[in-house]
Order: structure tokens, then sequence, then C-alpha cells
């Protein structure tokens, strides 16, 4: 065995908070994602304590680079110094009033100028707001009732009834909604018929579009008088500072944002045409009262001009290709088969083919962490990611390799000190 180095970042301090953290929050967590069993128990950090840059530093006072980022808001990276005065500067006036804020009126004519085809827009907190608000708007304007999807939208009904966890859903909402396989038009085309109301997918996630997948699903729905709805989560302010629609050159007709858009604080925007976001004022329903939290609108319009004024977005993708390139060239020096990084720039994932895929992803994410790394299976960089910081990334992953390598696959079990990390089902 050649992991045999005893490293603890948990300790009975840890322990204690984390039972009587268990007993008071189902699973310990807000987000599945940031869920201990997404970690190796008994051996990785569980709680944070602050971040700075693109470090975080754990309740034991264990400070790593993050390659996480809060599971992608911080695209500028913590504590950003310009975010925080921005809303310290809001927070001196208000949080939230008695009547509509102008800096509400301002983030909406500023998205505009970004995406000149969204006219209109309605801001709320989290991501599922906005695709499930984007969703009724497609049946309101279309009057039509399913729904096609690809990606994953949020924890609401029409949507969580497509996951593994959806006791406490009506099971009628299956009936209005179909799952499709990105890169499989032939898939999509099968089942959008005429009462489809709106085709929402995740633009892309970690494969690129493929033989004109993106144009041909945009070209289909005009036709068809469907609603294409972009969920750009992920991609918005992360790929280009216009999201996918810009990378892509392809317009869709609604547009959900949130995370990248103002580094960290909640936030999440629904943009479209006049003529179909103005069913929210006429004939259907989405209000909600910290829609116009102007914190959160603060950090966002702070955000956008540093986004813009330091084309933060090309040199994100700059600094991540050739993490990508170089992680893969090191898989293919080390005759690696079974791994593969995928993505663009500012997101990748490292691609594990093998059945014993979580034994092989905790080694890895134990053997980072023991280089000052946390790490998860994915990398969101940010703009406090430098050059040094990328190094040390690929410093760390040829010497996981080496050890890979020599270790074996059939022994690797036997080096690993936690838990092994649980797939994450949905």
């Amino acid at each position: 065995m050649v992991s045999k180095k005893k490293i603890k970042f948990i300790s009975s301090k840890t322990d204690k908070l984390k039972r009587k953290g268990l007993n008071k929050i189902p699973g310990l967590t807000q987000t599945l994602a940031k869920s201990p069993s997404q970690f190796s128990e008994q051996f990785s950090p569980i709680f944070a304590d602050r971040g700075n840059g693109a470090l975080i530093t754990d309740y034991e006072n264990n400070s790593f680079i993050d390659t996480i980022m809060g599971v992608g808001p911080l695209i500028l990276g913590y504590k950003n110094i310009s975010i925080n005065n921005a809303i310290k500067k809001q927070l001196n006036k208000g949080i939230i009033f008695s009547l509509v804020n102008p800096l509400e009126v301002k983030l909406a004519q500023e998205l505009s100028r970004l995406m000149p085809n969204l006219e209109m827009f309605r801001f709320s907190k989290t991501g599922a707001d906005s695709t499930s608000a984007a969703v009724r708007a497609a049946r309101s304007y279309t009057s039509k009732n399913k729904i096609l999807s690809c990606g994953y939208h949020g924890w609401h009904d029409w949507n969580a009834i497509t996951l593994n966890k959806n006791s406490g859903i009506l099971k009628e909402n299956k009936k209005y909604i179909k799952k499709f396989l990105y890169n499989d038009f032939e898939n999509l085309a099968d089942n959008l018929d005429s009462d489809t109301a709106a085709v929402i997918m995740e633009p892309m996630i970690f494969d690129f579009p493929e033989n004109n997948f993106l144009q041909k699903i945009r070209k289909l729905t005009k036709q068809k008088k469907t609603l294409f709805v972009f969920d750009e989560m992920w991609t918005g302010f992360r790929m280009h500072l216009g999201g996918a629609q810009a990378y892509f050159k392809i317009e869709a007709d609604l547009v959900c944002y949130s995370k990248a858009i103002a580094n960290g604080m909640p936030i999440s925007v629904l943009g479209g045409s006049k003529k179909i976001m103005q069913s929210f004022q006429e004939k259907s329903f989405f209000y909600t009262t910290f829609g116009g939290e102007v914190l959160s609108v603060a950090a966002a319009l702070e955000c956008l001009r540093i986004l813009k004024k330091n084309d933060v977005c090309k040199k994100i993708e700059k600094k991540g290709i050739r993490l990508i390139q170089e992680m893969n060239k090191l898989i293919n020096e080390y005759d690696i088969n079974f791994l593969n990084v995928k993505g663009y720039g500012a997101r990748s994932m490292l691609n594990i083919q093998d059945e014993d895929a979580m034994i092989i992803k905790t080694f890895i994410h134990q053997e980072f962490l023991k280089s000052g790394i946390l790490w998860n299976g994915a990398i969101s960089l940010s703009y406090a990611h430098n050059t040094l910081i990328i190094n040390k990334i690929l410093k760390s992953f040829e010497k996981i390799l080496r050890m890979i390598k020599k270790i074996g696959l059939n022994k690797l079990s036997k080096n690993i000190n936690g838990k092994i990390i649980k797939k994450l089902v949905l």
C-alpha cells in the first residue's frame, strides 16, 4: 500500500457539531451536493468557517484551494471586496422596502443590454423559482400543457416528479413531463407533440452539442409553436457574459439565470420577450416578497460590472481550457484509460468509467485533500483561481495518477482512509 499517510481533517469538535446538526437538520444540509455523503465521511471536512479568494477554511482551521466554489455561485471568489462594498453601501440604505427600488429597474436594463433578445425580467431567489415560472409562463402563453426537459431544473413538483425522490408529489404530474437525452434530437422530436408548451434544457452540462443539436431544436420549436427555454443556472455569466445564448448563437424564448450572477448572493432571474413575460401581469402569477431584496440586486449589478470590465469569462475560459487539456494529457501519459476530463473552461468534470468509479473518486478526492485541494468530481473555476493555483492542481493530479498506477485498481480501496463517497442520485 502506498497511501499510508494518516491525516485527519476532523476531530471530536466536528463530530460533536455533526451530531447536533443531524438531530436538527435532515441530512445536515440545505443542498444535497454539500452533504457529508458527497465527501469521504470520517476523513473529509464537513463544516466551512470562512473563505477568501479561491481558498476555503474549514471548522478545524484547515485551508484548502476550493474547486467547488459554493456549488457554482462564486464566479469572482470568496470575500470579493467590490461585491462586499456594494452590499454594505446598500445595507446602509435598506434591504427590502414597501415600494419598488430603482436598482431593480437598473438591473433589468443592464441584463437587457447583455442579452438584447430578452426584453423583460423578473427576479426571485432560487433557480427552481425561475425555471418553474418559465414553465408556467410557457403554459400560459401557448395554452398547452406538456413539457420536454433535459437536465436538472429544481425541486418543484413539475420537475421533481422525474426524480427518484418524488414522494409527496401528485403522480398526475408525470403525464405532463417527458425527459429527453442530450444530443439525441430524434428522441426529442419523437416526443414533441401538439400539446407541448415548452422544451426546457440546460444548453450544456459537460458535453458540447453535436450535429447542430441546439439549432435543430430551435427550428423545430418555432415550427411547432413551442417555447424554447434555456436553464442557464450554470452557463449564465460563466461561459460568456451573454451566457450560452451568446456562446452558441442561439436565441431562446425564455432564459433562467442564478448562481454566478451575484457572486454568492441569493438571486435568480427569468428573462424573455415582452409578449411572453407580460403574461405575469395579465393572466398568470409569479410574485414573491423577496424578489425585490436589494442587497442581492446590488451585488448582481456590481458582479456584472466586474465581469464586463475585466473580461472575466474569457480569462476563466483560457485557464480552464488549459487545465482540461493538461489533465487529459497527464491521463494519456500515465495510460489511465478509464479517466477523461470534459466540459468547458469555467466548468469541467473528471469522467470515471469503471465499475469501481466511486472508489476511484474517493481516492482522488482524498489525495487532493492531502495536497490542500477541496475537490468532489467537478471543477468550477473562478476569477480568483490564478496560474499558481492551476499549476498546483495539475501537480497534485499528476501525483495522484502516479499513485493510482503504482497501487493498482484492485488495491485502491485498501488505501482509503474514510468512507467511500456515495453516488449522487436525484
